[in-house]
């Protein structure tokens, strides 16, 4: 571990962003590919968490909350009619309590204890789930070899993705690292079970780092092997400059085709049993519209794009990044495809998404998607008051289907009310023309806050 000056600390990682020891550590010790030397967010960068650590530094606790306040409904055409009449409300809290334990000086263990109801609802909506957690063997330590190289290997719960930096994702409780409080439609991050292997170097000159991931996976970071789910494969390459500018790019491929074998019509497959690939559907939204049945909410995941089923799939994304020297501005860019040899249809064999209550299963017909962001960070006052915006569009590229593209538009600020407490707003409207990879099924809009603290 490398701590830096005011316990702030760089983290590299291509995982699911907010999906390590939270906002710590630099380099291969947070894991993946991070590489853009991005200081957990402008914001995290003045409001660093400072842990509370026991047993000479052995023991390390750390603490997330986060409730929110949101006003919002649906367009007339979604796939719930009720959505269209929401009511405003709160949200329930969310917490996560992380415990970092450094067994030596080259091997550590993180657990994150998370009570996620926007994530976790499905199981019990009132229990504490093991959201997240690891191993790291720091290798390079261990062997004394590398060099000016760090290399890392992690087992467990590790966090997978696509995207880089936490500039751009919330998770439960953990979302000071997200200038905004929804995610991106198109960010593909989540856990899995699984191992990974790490380097970093830093080459000098106008070089400030190049860092590398190879991690293998299966689709879930549940434990539960079933028969034919296969193997993901999650790797990357990345570079800092020492200029600001940061460009990554990131594979992802994964087979889980061969559990489909309960056909409910010809060519048509029943998904019951069948693990999907999480990474399609990202993580909970920090978002909520009314549920089908009038009692909590509908799943959180219904916001992120789910024309893709996620077996036998394959995404490739670039990254890019440019942050100002004083740390005051920050402008991210992402771009990518992702596709499926499986499409969710509906009784009548059109291509539809994973949420439509029309939704009868998947056919071996491939479903593809294109997808950009864009999404900036403005400082007016260094440290304490900032304005960010975002844009994403998905579109359907299938062959052979009339599809058009989602888009989301969000446009929000902070404000730091001291160190390591921020309250957020936000205005956000999607739209998903007919034949989008949208979920919700006709847009939505409406004004979310959010007051979040971390320890």
């Amino acid at each position: 571990m490398y701590a830096l000056e005011n316990n702030l600390s760089v983290t590299f990682c291509l995982q699911a962003p907010n999906k390590l020891p939270r906002e710590k550590w630099i380099g291969s010790a947070g894991a993946g590919l991070f590489f853009s030397m991005v200081l957990t967010s402008l914001g995290s960068i003045a409001h660093a968490q400072e842990d509370l650590s026991l047993f000479d530094g052995r023991l390390e606790i750390g603490l997330g909350a986060a409730q929110h306040f949101q006003a919002f409904s649906a367009d007339d055409d979604a796939f719930v009619a009720d959505d269209d009449d929401a009511d405003e409300g709160f949200g329930r809290l969310r917490f996560n309590l992380e415990l970092t334990f450094h067994v030596t000086d080259n091997i550590f263990a993180f657990v994150d204890i998370a009570e996620e109801p926007n994530d976790f609802r499905g199981l019990d909506p009132f229990s504490l789930n093991q959201d997240f957690g690891f191993i790291d063997l720091n290798l390079s330590g261990l062997t004394g070899l590398g060099g000016n190289t760090e290399w890392h290997f992690k087992a467990g719960n590790i966090g997978v993705g696509t995207f880089d930096g936490l500039h751009s994702f919330s998770d439960g409780s953990v979302v000071q690292g997200n200038p905004l409080i929804g995610n991106s439609p198109a960010s593909f991050g989540t856990a899995q079970s699984g191992v990974q292997i790490t380097g970093s170097g830093k080459p000098g000159g106008m070089v400030n780092l190049v860092a590398g991931d190879f991690a293998v996976t299966i689709p879930s970071f549940g434990g539960e092997n079933s028969p034919d789910r296969g193997f993901n494969i999650l790797t990357g390459v990345g570079i800092d400059l020492d200029n600001g500018l940061s460009f990554s790019t990131r594979f992802f491929a994964g087979e889980g085709g061969d559990q489909l074998d309960d056909e409910v019509s010809p060519g048509v497959f029943s998904l019951a049993g069948v693990q999907q690939d999480g990474l399609f559907f990202g993580d909970g939204e920090n978002y909520i519209l009314p549920s089908i049945d009038g009692v909590g909410e509908r799943s959180s995941r219904i916001f992120h794009q789910g024309l893709t089923p996620g077996l036998d799939a394959f995404i490739w994304q670039l990254n890019a990044q440019y942050q100002s020297r004083s740390k005051n501005s920050q402008v991210r860019v992402w771009a990518g495809v992702a596709e499926s040899d499986f499409s969710f249809v509906d009784a009548d064999g059109n291509q539809t998404v994973n949420e439509d209550p029309d939704t009868v299963g998947v056919i071996e017909q491939t479903s593809s998607i294109g997808f950009l962001g864009i999404g900036g960070q403005q400082y007016l006052i260094p440290n304490k008051v900032y304005l960010a915006g975002r844009y994403t569009i998905v579109d359907n590229t299938s062959g052979g289907v009339d599809g058009d593209a989602l888009q989301r538009y969000q446009l929000g600020g902070g404000w730091f009310i001291a160190d390591r407490s921020l309250l957020k707003v936000e205005f956000v409207t999607q739209d998903e023309p007919e034949g989008s990879p949208g979920q919700v099924g006709g847009g939505f809009s409406g004004f979310v806050s959010e007051l979040s603290v971390r320890f």
